[in-house]
């Protein structure tokens, strides 16, 4: 996903023009987010609840984090979890882990 971002600003940059320098664009090659975005004035509502969107208005619906099995590793076992087992694509980066929440002595 960094490359084809890059790739966009590369392309806007010969194709368009655009002068990106100043515009100082973070980058974080390990997270996606998800959008719905407003193509026109929108409303919703739930249980009485109204929300309105103007065009270009967004509703996150998620974000993933793409981490190294080590560092994944890492941030389990901080977080009190233990990896009982995972399954992967052979050649692909995606995994699928199963977790146990790591008992502390005497629970």
């Amino acid at each position: 996903m960094a490359l084809f971002h890059k790739n966009v600003l590369d392309r806007m940059a010969r194709d368009l023009e655009a002068r990106l320098a100043e515009v100082g664009i973070p980058s974080c090659p390990t997270r996606v987010e998800a959008h719905l975005v407003a193509r026109k004035d929108s409303k919703i509502e739930v249980r009485s609840q109204k929300s309105c969107f103007a065009p270009g208005d967004s509703i996150r619906t998620g974000i993933s984090w793409k981490h190294t099995p080590s560092e994944f590793a890492e941030l389990i076992t901080a977080a009190g979890w233990t990896s009982v087992t995972s399954w992967t694509n052979p050649g692909s980066a995606r995994a699928l882990h199963l977790l146990r929440a790591t008992c502390e002595s005497g629970q």
